[in-house]
Parts: structure tokens; C-alpha cells; sequence
């Protein structure tokens, strides 16, 4: 890993990013999740209870998430689009990222921004999976140089805790070579784990005791975390889960797990938070998927109530939104791309977290910083429908990690690759149990493995069409 940048290279880091700024250039397209991890949304909002909208879009159902059986985000339904006034879409290009892994702030990080001054810690079974795929690959070159990018783990099951336990050594081993190691975590593992999706259902459930095993989950989580207090540890909470209560209450499984989910992740908060060194970013979808005023608010409201259990303490950091979906970072003004559903204020991923942003201020939150997945949304017409979530084969590889990527939304602390580019979204087998048949579609790449399975087809053709190119 290269070591970070700081003082005068700093310095000159601000004056190229005006510099880009003014000479007006490309514009990336974000992540690869649509909501929350692989959304199924497609348009809008809906209102009826029994339907079921996308994260991605606005009307889908949930996709699975990044590792092992890691569902996407929820739909976006439940609430009809709200009338308020859109916020016009950032028109200026993020910043693109300094080489390899370095995390070199590319805007004005707040000074407790928990990336800064940080090395991004680059996951060792992730470089080695993408160096097996490459050594066959046509663009083995190009994918070569993945192998030195920041992923996040995913604790999705019980028993990724004993791995979790490795890969903060290796991290710790990384780090006596001199600075700060910042690692992601994924939590996620709520019993009845997303309710409106069938792909990424998770282990627990709630009709076997799963509330309490959540909690024993937890405190395992917690005790190998303490045991790693030299690292910078930011956690990506529970993907999928708020987004499912405020748009799929309808669906009878979210309707029966709303107070598990609450009370799940309430402790999580009130349990993770507690070590100095961790900073928590609740799930917040995605702009496809609660990006109408209506959708935003009940979000804002949920939030609200679930920090108002947490002992009356605030103890998140921010957000996390376009986890293992597609949407993009910013869609340039007047293009319409094949998905977009205009009655959505929320076009683009950075539209999306201002407008959040000053909505959940609104209703008394006022931690609201955010970071972004930019995994595998370079493309910005990438999928037939906002609600399109599972491996998208027209996607590529978005902006590679940076802490503090805008100057101008100083709220985002950084882009992050949460879900890991090459760990399919679901699979395309019509008899599998957890199939999905969106994962089966005419914008996913098949035959595809089930979720979090390594996929190394996806990856060769994404980073193919990886912007900024690899």
C-alpha cells in the first residue's frame, strides 16, 4: 500500500481539484447497488401496501447484498411521490481518485472525518481471488491493479465472525508498518434479513429465536473489535433494513419484523459505538429507491425513532447509500437515461444524499455525514430499470476509494468499494431456493452463482468498462 498523503501534496491535491473542477470533465456514475445492496426498485414510490418497490428504482423488491448471502436494498414502495421542490442535480465530475489504494483527501474533510489521514486496508482473499481470475483474463493488466484497491468485509453470518477475527491481524500487521489502517466492515445479519427479497435471506429467524442470537452476533462482533482498538474501524450497518420498513411495510414478512429490525439495530448502534475507534454508517438505500420526498422523510422519521431508543444517543457517524447497487454518482443535466423515472427529485447518488442530508436534519438527526459504494456504478445507463439490481452486465467499475471526494458536499467523508466487484448479487438458477428472477433477467449477466459466490465473468467485463478506466 502507498502511504498517505499529507501537507504539501495535500496542498497541491486541492488546487488540481479546482482545476478539474473548472475545466469541466467527465462525469462518473456511481456504485453498483441499487438500494441498499441490490435493489429491485424500478420507478417510483408506490402506495399501495401490497406493493413492493425497488431500492434501485422505486418500485422493485430488494436485491441481495456482497458477501456470502448478502441481499441488495429493498424496494422503494410504500409512499406516493412527494410534490416538494427537486434539488437541481450536481452537474460538477467527482474527483477522481489518486493511484493505487492511497486515500489523499480530494475536498474538505470535517475534522473528525474518520478516513482522514488513513490507508485504506486492502482485503488479502480479495486480491487473491481477483489475481486467480486474472491470470486468465484478456484485460489481466487492468484487473491486476484491483488488487490494491480498498474492499469491504461482509460479516453476514454468524460464523464470519472467527474470520473477522484474520482479517483485523492482517489489517493490525499492515498498520506496525507505519500509520493509520482504516478498515469497512459490513454488519448485517438482522433475523428475517431482508423480508422483501429472496435472494439474500440471511440465518436468523425470528420465529427461532433470532432477536436474541442478533444480539449474541453483536457482542461476539464487539469483542473482537476491542481487541483491535489500533485500527479505524467504520462499520456499514445493516444494509436494506430501514429502507425495507418505510417502503415495504405492506409486505407481511417487513410488517413482522419491524420491531426486531428497531430494536436490532438500536443495540448494534448502542453496542458498537461504544469502542472510540468505530464509526457507524447507518444503511440509507438509494437515490432509486428513496430518493421521492415521501420515501426521504419516512426514512427521516425511522431514523429519528431508532436513535431515540439508542439511550437517547446520536452515536452514528452518518449514512451509507448506493451499497451494492448501481446508481449512479451524478447523471449530467438534460440526459434521460433508460431508467430514470422523472418524478424522482433524486436523479443521481449525489443529489440524493443533500437532499437526505437536509431532511434528516429537518427531523432532528444531525450526524449526516455519508459515504457512497462506487464498486460498480461507472456507467450511467447501465440497467433497463431503476429497480434492475442483480449483475448488471452492462455495469463497470466506478471511482476507486477516496476519503473527501467534494469540495463542494463536504458531507460525504468518502467513496468506498462496499460491495466487492466480482461477488455476484444472486443467482440466475431457477431452482435454487433463494433464486430471484431478476438475477435472471434481460439486464443480468448469466448463468450466474448464488449471492456473494465469486463471479469472475462479472468482474472481467466490468472492469473492462471500469470509468475512470482502469
Amino acid at each position: 500500500m502507498l502511504p498517505h498523503i499529507t501537507g504539501f501534496a495535500a496542498a497541491m491535491g486541492q488546487i488540481l481539484f479546482v482545476l478539474h473542477s473548472i475545466s469541466g470533465c467527465q462525469l462518473l456514475a456511481p456504485h453498483g447497488k441499487p438500494t441498499a445492496r441490490s435493489e429491485r426498485g424500478t420507478g417510483g414510490p408506490v402506495s399501495k401496501s401490497s406493493d413492493v418497490t425497488p431500492r434501485h428504482a422505486g418500485a422493485a423488491t430488494p436485491q441481495p447484498k456482497g458477501s456470502d448471502s448478502q441481499a441488495g436494498a429493498p424496494p422503494s414502495a410504500g409512499a406516493a411521490p412527494g410534490s416538494g421542490p427537486a434539488m437541481p442535480t450536481t452537474n460538477k465530475p467527482p474527483v477522481t481518485p489518486s493511484p493505487g489504494n492511497i486515500t489523499t483527501p480530494g475536498g474538505l474533510p470535517s475534522v473528525d472525518n474518520p478516513f482522514a489521514t488513513t490507508r485504506l486496508f486492502v482485503n488479502p482473499d480479495y486480491a487473491k481471488s481477483v489475481a486467480e481470475t486474472a491470470a486468465s483474463a484478456p484485460n489481466a493488466a487492468a484487473l491486476g491493479k484491483l488488487q490494491q484497491v480498498s474492499t469491504a468485509f461482509w460479516i453476514d453470518s454468524t460464523a464470519k465472525v472467527t474470520p473477522l477475527r484474520t482479517y483485523l491481524d492482517a489489517a493490525h500487521q499492515a498498520a506496525s508498518s507505519g500509520g493509520k489502517i482504516a478498515v469497512t466492515l459490513v454488519v448485517y445479519n438482522l433475523p428475517d434479513r431482508d423480508c422483501a427479497a429472496k435472494a439474500s435471506n440471511g440465518e436468523l429467524q425470528l420465529s427461532n429465536n433470532g432477536e436474541v442470537q442478533y444480539q449474541s452476533y453483536i457482542d461476539a462482533i464487539r469483542g473482537v473489535l476491542a481487541q483491535h482498538s489500533d485500527l479505524t474501524i467504520a462499520i456499514i450497518l445493516e444494509p436494506d433494513s430501514l429502507g425495507n420498513i418505510v417502503t415495504n411495510i405492506g409486505v407481511a414478512k417487513c410488517h413482522d419484523a419491524q420491531g426486531a429490525y428497531e430494536r436490532g439495530v438500536s443495540y448494534a448502534i448502542q453496542t458498537l459505538a461504544a469502542l472510540p475507534n468505530v464509526s457507524i454508517y447507518l444503511d440509507a438505500a438509494h437515490s432509486g429507491w428513496l430518493g421521492w420526498p415521501s420515501n426521504r422523510t419516512g426514512f427521516a422519521t425511522e431514523v429519528k425513532k431508532v436513535l431515540q431508543m439508542t439511550d437517547g444517543r446520536s452515536a452514528i457517524r452518518g449514512f451509507a447509500t448506493n451499497v451494492a447497487n448501481y446508481s449512479p454518482l451524478s447523471v449530467p443535466a438534460g440526459a434521460t437515461p433508460t431508467w430514470y423515472d422523472p418524478s424522482n427529485p433524486a436523479r443521481d447518488e449525489l443529489t440524493y444524499v443533500q437532499l437526505l442530508g437536509q431532511d434528516l436534519q429537518n427531523a432532528g438527526v444531525n450526524q449526516v455525514h455519508f459515504v457512497i459504494d462506487t464498486s460498480r456504478n461507472g456507467v450511467i445507463d447501465s440497467r433497463q430499470s431503476w429497480g434492475s439490481w442483480c449483475n448488471i452486465a452492462a455495469s463497470g467499475l466506478g471511482v476507486r476509494p477516496i476519503v473527501a471526494p467534494r469540495a463542494d458536499i463536504a458531507t460525504i467523508d468518502a467513496y468506498l468499494w462496499i460491495k466487492p466487484p466480482g461477488e455476484s448479487d444472486g443467482t440466475s438458477d431457477g431452482g435454487a431456493t433463494r433464486f430471484d428472477a431478476t438475477c435472471a433477467g434481460s439486464d443480468a449477466m448469466t448463468p450466474a452463482p448464488e449471492a456473494g459466490a465469486w463471479f469472475g465473468a462479472y468482474l472481467i467485463h466490468a472492469a473492462s468498462k471500469a470509468q475512470p478506466p482502469l
